[in-house]
């Protein structure tokens, strides 16, 4: 599974394959961002991150792990048509999504 938080906006793709995933996951960004140039805005690469998600049964459950995609990198445009990376964040990484923290691997910080 692919997980995106671009621009206020989660983007969730799955399938079976994570290159299919990753894939796919780009090119909604990057009709997104093709919308967004529509209205004269672009995409911020300080508000967005991605994490590719697997699930391993581990002891009786599924446990979510790293997909492997080798050195993919997810990307947008900006307004000068720069292609700009997208940080992928490790799926044990808590984030803030839209007022709530959390890890896709359901771990989390003592704070």
């Amino acid at each position: 599974m692919g997980f995106a938080f671009v621009d206020d906006c989660d983007l969730i793709q799955s399938g079976q394959d994570p290159h299919t995933v990753a894939e796919s996951v780009q090119a909604v960004i990057r009709e997104w961002g093709d919308l967004m140039e529509v209205t004269g805005g672009a995409l911020e690469t300080k508000k967005s991150y991605w994490y590719l998600i697997d699930y391993e049964w581990v002891r009786g459950k599924w446990t979510a792990v790293n997909g492997d995609v080798g050195d993919f990198v997810l990307s947008v445009r900006s307004v000068d048509n720069a292609k700009i990376g997208i940080e992928r964040l490790d799926c044990n990484k808590e984030s803030e999504m839209l007022g709530i923290w959390m890890a896709p691997s359901g771990e989390r910080s003592i704070w």
